[in-house]
C-alpha cells in the first residue's frame, strides 16, 4: 500500500477534478483555479495544499515577469504575439528570464530567449542571465 506522501499527487489530481466538476473557477469568473504546492509534515501526518487562482483577463505571474523583461529588453514583442513561422504565442517567461513560455493548441512550450530574439530579427549579445545559463563568465 502506498504511503500518504506517495499518494499526494493523486490527491492533488482529485482536488483539481473536484474543483473543475464544481465549476468554482467559472462561478467566480476565474481563468484558472488549481491545487498548487503541497507541504507535508510526516511527524504530524498532515499536509496542506496551496490553491492557485488567476483572475479572468489577467496575464498571470509568468506574463508579469515577461513584461518586466521587456522593460529591460524593449526589442522583445508584446505578450500574446505569435512567433513568426509558428503557431506559438507568447504568454510569459521563466523567473530567470532565459526561457520564453508560449502556448500552442492549449499546450505550453519553452523557447530559449535567444531563439525568440532571432525569430523577430533581433540579433544582439546574450543577456547576463543567458550568459550565466551558457556558463560564460564575465
Amino acid at each position: 500500500m502506498a504511503t500518504l506522501k506517495q499518494q499526494l499527487p493523486q490527491i492533488r489530481d482529485a482536488i483539481n477534478a473536484a474543483l473543475e466538476a464544481a465549476g468554482v473557477a467559472k462561478q467566480f469568473n476565474l481563468k484558472s483555479l488549481v491545487a498548487g504546492n503541497c507541504r507535508f509534515d510526516p511527524d504530524a501526518g498532515s499536509f496542506t495544499f496551496k490553491v492557485d487562482g488567476v483572475v479572468a483577463g489577467a496575464i498571470g505571474k509568468e506574463g508579469a515577469l515577461y513584461e518586466q523583461l521587456r522593460q529591460c529588453e524593449p526589442s522583445l514583442p508584446p505578450l500574446f504575439t505569435v512567433i513568426p513561422g509558428t503557431d506559438d504565442y507568447i504568454v510569459g517567461c521563466n523567473p530567470s528570464g532565459t526561457k520564453i513560455i508560449t502556448m500552442r493548441n492549449e499546450k505550453r512550450y519553452q523557447w530559449p530567449l535567444l531563439s525568440v530574439r532571432r525569430r523577430f530579427g533581433v540579433v544582439s549579445e546574450p543577456s547576463l542571465s543567458e550568459q550565466r545559463a551558457m556558463g560564460v563568465s564575465s
